[in-house]
């Protein structure tokens, strides 16, 4: 069945605002961005879905013209810069469109991970430790002595060295830093925020003397030898270590699962 709209006795050129459209067609059962009806007795105006076309071969964001031409309507003025809002179909007459529905991307909302970096350094077969406190985490216990997330538009390997900077004061050329392992790791309790990849690297050499430059987040800083760790360290961080004392750690390891 069709609709049609009476032909306005009353009309102009095309401008910029409204659109109307004279006997345009309205098929039964049409979906946004087709032309309707949403006015009464001689003077029907006509709405557009933005930029979606009205008909086959119109343009986004014009009225699909009936035999070659399409007329302003007396009343509505609707959208933004003189651009009509759509009557989607199914819509009481005069009223909008409803907002389209935000798409959720399903591979980075159901999982995602939070990057860390870790500087281990070495002096022969020490490696160096800082005792942990005041940050909510592993307090008390034993840890890479650098160590924090990686930043937004930043690399893991640029995170490291900012990190060596930033906790303990020295320089560190990215050429320096020697991969040891990247660790996948869960507390196994669906928080986001504990499902983790942590990048660990081992390097021999820096500038400066390594110093506590946050001394309100650590309590102390040690050289100890592999075969004679303190008591507690950080487990996952332990785990690492005795797989360095061991020999090496495994390109890719897990914890937790």
């Amino acid at each position: 069945m069709k609709v049609s709209c009476s032909r306005s006795r009353r009309s102009r050129p095309v401008g910029r605002g409204q659109l109307s459209a004279s006997r345009a067609g309205l098929s039964a059962g049409s979906t946004t961005g087709t032309v309707a009806r949403s006015g009464h007795g001689r003077h029907a105006d006509v709405t557009t879905a933005g930029t979606a076309p009205l008909a086959a071969g119109a343009r986004g964001g014009t009225a699909a013209p009936h035999h070659g031409r399409a007329v302003v309507g007396r009343r509505r003025t609707a959208g933004r810069d003189g651009v009509p809002v759509a009557f989607a179909a199914g819509l009481r007459l005069g009223t909008t469109a409803p907002a389209p529905r935000v798409r959720v991307d399903p591979v980075t909302d159901r999982f995602r991970l939070v990057p860390a970096a870790y500087v281990v350094l070495r002096r022969g077969d020490d490696i160096l430790l800082q005792l942990r406190q005041n940050t909510g985490y592993r307090d008390g216990h034993w840890a890479t002595a650098a160590a924090g997330h990686v930043e937004a538009e930043e690399s893991v390997v640029a995170a490291a060295c900012r990190e060596a900077a930033e906790e303990l004061g020295v320089t560190i050329e990215a050429g320096d830093l020697v991969p040891l392992t990247a660790m996948h790791r869960t507390h196994g309790n669906r928080q986001p925020i504990d499902e983790r990849v942590d990048f660990f690297f081992e390097c021999r050499r820096w500038t400066g003397e390594p110093r506590l430059i946050e001394p309100d987040k650590a309590a102390d800083l040690r050289w100890f030898a592999l075969d004679a760790l303190p008591d507690p360290v950080v487990p996952h961080e332990r785990a690492v270590f005795e797989q360095l004392r061991d020999g090496r750690p495994a390109p890719v390891t897990t914890f937790g699962f």
